[in-house]
């Protein structure tokens, strides 16, 4: 019995987050194999069986990135008759560091760019459509890109095109409604994507928005919801891909569903965030509003997914301890609203943003961590608004863009904070809404 690698790099090298797929010669006893497969270091991980001889291994936690781990399988019995592995199988894998995406300007239209945070180069054009790039969303693997695109009709189509912008090739012919916002299970099989649909009687017009789903194996595409009624956009999928969050905008509230069982668990907030899920995928953060007689603030709650419990983790009723760099004094709750948080996918770290005084324009941005209650400011800059953060995928940079009061397209800047020695670096000008890719 026989097992090869079959990702296309080798394996070696992935992403933090990053899987290798494994291919044997006879079909497999998954507790058996189970048993034959070591890490060095040791490594938690997961495995997705795609089919009895085939299966792809994931950790469990972000591996730091610039680090290598072993992957092996020992000799013994394996398959489901009897089958043994005969030979060691050894590969030596490399964590690759991750960069950033971003849309950017492309003659009158807009194109997919990516950015080596690293290396100080140029940003490289990464897609070639005549600028009609619409939105975007890496794989959490890295090897893969989706893409909405404008086309002939009026309305937007789904793509697909590996790390390289090579071999782009149409996914979701939508004719004249407009497929976007994709966004990848954490396995890599399925995209969720919002479809927009407009409707005309007389000289009226109507639209609606509902989150879908597409199988890339079967081609598949299917409503997340039966209910030709229900509306939903701004996906986001939990880490061991059961759940998916949505903004209901007709509801003014966020809805966490389970994909088997279509449970949902509604969340209610009047703003709009769709919030993270944390790393363990057992909570879900997100901001909603609080206060009374004419005083309002954004707090950050907490949503337990298995009791329902919701309970205030950032700006709670109380002093809370946030002081400017400009003054020394502490805010009241009163003058303070926080909102946007975005989940590090490793230790538990929240990035929020903060409006320390609800009178006066200005945000700043702070990383956050529930359990111990440490705060670091990540940027604070009044005179620019910040948004578009998250955190890389080992959970040791965040990168945001900022955007001047007054200014145009061509004045967003990139940045990217790197979490242990506090140092924000200035990316690229010019490109907006970066992601990481893996």
């Amino acid at each position: 019995m026989r097992v090869t690698c079959i990702n296309s790099d080798g394996c070696e090298r992935m992403s933090s987050q990053g899987a290798v797929v494994f291919s044997f010669s006879k079909p497999v006893d998954p507790e058996k194999i189970g048993r034959l497969w070591q890490t060095t270091p040791p490594v938690a991980g997961r495995w997705d069986w795609l089919d009895e001889k085939t299966s792809r291994w994931s950790p469990l936690n972000p591996l730091p990135a610039g680090s290598q781990i072993t992957l092996q399988f020992n000799p013994g019995e394996a398959g489901k008759r009897g089958e043994h592995l005969l030979l060691s199988y050894t590969w030596e894998v490399e964590i690759r560091p991750a960069l950033i995406l971003a849309l950017g300007q492309a003659g009158d239209g807009t194109e997919l760019f990516v950015v080596d945070p690293q290396a100080g180069e140029e940003p490289r054009p990464l897609t070639r459509t005549g600028g009609r790039v619409v939105d975007y969303a890496p794989s959490w693997d890295g090897k893969q890109i989706a893409f909405s695109a404008e086309n002939d009709s009026g309305g937007q189509d789904l793509w697909i095109t590996d790390r390289e912008g090579k071999d782009a090739r149409l996914l979701l012919d939508c004719q004249g409604e407009r497929c976007g916002t994709p966004a990848w299970s954490p396995a890599g099989g399925q995209l969720a994507y919002t479809r927009e649909t407009t409707a005309t009687q007389g000289e009226n017009k109507s639209s609606s928005i509902q989150v879908w789903t597409f199988d890339l194996r079967s081609g598949e595409t299917t409503p997340l919801l039966a209910d030709a009624n229900s509306s939903g956009s701004d996906t986001k999928w939990s880490p061991n891909g059961d759940w998916i969050s949505q903004w209901n905008i007709q509801k003014n509230r966020i809805e966490l569903i389970h994909l088997d069982s279509k449970e949902m668990i509604p969340l209610e907030t009047p703003n709009g965030n769709s919030g993270c899920w944390s790393a363990d995928g057992r909570s879900y953060y997100f901001s909603g509003m609080a206060g009374g007689e004419g005083e309002f603030q954004n707090l950050i709650f907490k949503a337990d997914i298995s009791s329902g419990n919701v309970s205030v983790v950032l700006g709670e009723e109380r002093d809370f301890d946030h002081t400017h760099e400009e003054s020394e004094e502490k805010i009241e709750l009163d003058h303070l609203s926080v909102d946007n948080p975005a989940c590090d996918p490793s230790a538990g770290w929240l990035a929020a943003r903060i409006q320390p005084n609800v009178n006066i324009p200005g945000y700043e941005l702070i990383a956050y961590h529930p359990q111990s209650g440490e705060e670091v400011i990540i940027m604070q800059d009044f005179s620019r608004t910040i948004g578009a953060y998250s955190w890389s995928p080992d959970g040791r940079q965040v990168v945001m863009q900022t955007f001047p009061l007054g200014g145009g397209v061509e004045d967003i800047k990139i940045w990217v904070w790197e979490r242990a020695s506090g140092e924000t670096r200035e990316i690229s000008s010019g490109l907006r809404i970066p992601k990481w890719l893996p």
